[in-house]
């Protein structure tokens, strides 16, 4: 991924023009410094970071063919300096992402919109330019600036609060100097950057991508909709399509948005496919949130087995009838929950039985 070459070279690769501006004189000698290094610190990095984007305010026009792809004849070689820079900063997040995409694209790219689809690609499965959607902050002030990003969205911290959160992503909008200054605020979802904490799990990045796949088109029709409802809307099918990719049982902090999709799924609320041409490609987003709302068995997530038809699916019934959603719970059940929901002795068995020998 990272472009591999000397100062030389890169100084014979840009113009003239570039080389007599200015504003280019700073990108110049922070360029010397970091290339000319065999192993460039994230300090020198971060310091050509701030040097590139202050000269790339200086040139909007130029900025923009960037972002749109549409590269000057200099531009593949500030592509390069700006790849190897972005890997000394970011590398670690940056191939995670590629991964967790690639993921996604295997299993769901019939499912996505088409622009979508390729975006996704473009940015984070074969990126050409590094970095330009990711926000990692790092170092000793890392937790502390991430949490101050959080809290300046309106209403974010009130919702969750910003000890738990792990990550978010962010729609764009200009004059927002500390995000990477390649992103096209044009466009969704290439105006939308991922924050991170200096810690991250696989399964973080994950959960951001569909964040950052959602279509526009759910993303407004989920607006009207707040409290609980409107978590189930966006975390909950959040993490529903996290969990299909990831495959993991008992991650993440939205339980009981999670359990909220799949309790309507169970009822017939409506179907995956239903759930999936909504949230991505904005097929009747509005039905499917009210039917959310709506289900019986998602009004009662947090208390899964007061639902009596519930009960009689795990007390009379074989593991082998119940159905994924069914499955997840029951793996996430303790001896104190059982016993603070007063579960009858039959599905006590059930439950212990499937997660000594789950099937």
């Amino acid at each position: 991924m990272q472009s591999m070459f000397t100062y030389a070279q890169w100084k014979t690769a840009v113009s003239d023009a570039m080389l007599t501006s200015d504003a280019f004189a700073n990108v110049i000698r922070q360029a010397k410094a970091f290339l000319e290094d065999p192993a460039p610190t994230r300090d020198q990095a971060a310091s050509l970071r701030r040097a590139l984007k202050f000269w790339m305010h200086q040139k909007p026009d130029w900025k923009v063919t960037v972002r749109n792809r549409r590269i000057p004849g200099h531009g593949p070689a500030i592509e390069a300096l700006w790849n190897r820079m972005e890997y000394v900063l970011n590398g670690k997040a940056i191939d995670t992402l590629r991964v967790e995409a690639q993921k996604i694209v295997n299993t769901l790219s019939g499912q996505l919109d088409g622009f979508y689809r390729q975006m996704l690609d473009e940015i984070f499965v074969h990126p050409r330019i590094a970095g330009s959607n990711i926000c990692w902050h790092q170092g000793t002030s890392g937790d502390q600036d991430f949490e101050t990003n959080y809290k300046a969205i309106p209403g974010a911290a009130a919702s969750y609060p910003v000890g738990g959160v792990k990550a978010f992503t962010v729609t764009l909008k200009e004059g927002k100097p500390h995000y990477p200054v390649l992103t096209d605020f044009q466009h969704q979802p290439v105006n939308r950057v991922m924050e991170l904490r200096p810690s991250f799990a696989d399964s973080t990045i994950c959960h951001e991508l569909f964040h950052w796949l959602t279509h526009e088109q759910y993303e407004v029709a989920a607006k009207p909709f707040a409290g609980q409802d409107n978590k189930n809307i966006i975390e909950g099918v959040t993490e529903f399509f996290t969990r299909k990719i990831r495959n993991d049982r008992g991650i993440g902090n939205y339980h009981d948005e999670l359990d909220a999709v799949q309790y309507a799924l169970m009822d017939g609320s409506f179907t995956e496919p239903q759930l999936a041409a909504a949230y991505f490609r904005g097929v009747n987003a509005t039905w499917v949130m009210n039917q959310l709302r709506d289900s019986a068995l998602a009004k009662k997530a947090t208390t899964f087995y007061q639902v009596p038809q519930l009960k009689t699916i795990i007390g009379n019934h074989a593991a082998t009838r119940w159905t994924p959603e069914v499955k997840a719970y029951v793996k996430r059940l303790t001896p104190q929950k059982m016993k603070a929901l007063n579960l009858p002795a039959a599905s006590i068995r059930n439950v212990e039985a499937y997660q000594k020998n789950p099937i």
